[in-house]
């Protein structure tokens, strides 16, 4: 499976908002539920291969991980869709609507990975931080919490706080 690698959140525009509202909002909970199940055979296959991360069992600290594992997956099954949802992301995208990895920093204290459909914001490893939280979270990209990283003193609080870690500039 090639990486797909993250990029920084695209803004919101009134064409991704018309395509979400058109093929996106009419899928109502069967988008949810079709996440939660690529989510529960993503962790099928992380899970017997992923040590712990800081001395926690996984999902704790695997968003990267999961989330691109189950992108590349979604990528892969989009190309033959069979599933209602799969048929309505593949329209969507077919007429120009956004779907891709992203990431940035949610709610001024977490690095996160995420997927971008349109102008929501989907987040499959919800619960890769706080471990009781559901493992998917659906919601419009402006009520998400979830920034693009301003530049390099934005990364480095971010990191301080979510990996109490010290960064200091390389100069050599």
């Amino acid at each position: 499976m090639p990486v797909l690698l993250p990029q920084q959140i695209a803004p919101s525009t009134p064409a991704q908002a018309e395509l979400t509202e058109r093929w996106l909002t009419p899928l109502g909970e069967a988008l949810d539920a079709y996440c939660r199940t690529l989510r529960a055979e993503t962790d099928t296959v992380l899970a017997p291969q992923l040590s712990s991360a800081a001395g926690k069992p996984y999902p704790y600290g695997r968003c990267e991980e999961i989330t691109q594992h189950l992108y590349g997956r979604l990528q892969e099954r989009l190309r033959q869709p069979a599933h209602p949802v799969e048929l309505a992301l593949q329209g969507f995208v077919a007429a120009g609507g956004l779907l891709r990895s992203v990431w940035g920093v949610l709610r001024e204290q977490y690095f996160q990975n995420a997927l971008q459909m349109g102008t929501l914001y989907v987040d499959v490893s919800n619960d890769t931080v706080v471990v009781t939280k559901p493992p998917v979270e659906i919601l419009p990209m402006e009520a998400s919490g979830l920034v693009a990283v301003r530049d390099l003193a934005h990364f480095r609080q971010t990191a301080e706080r979510y990996w109490a870690a010290t960064l200091y500039a390389n100069h050599l």
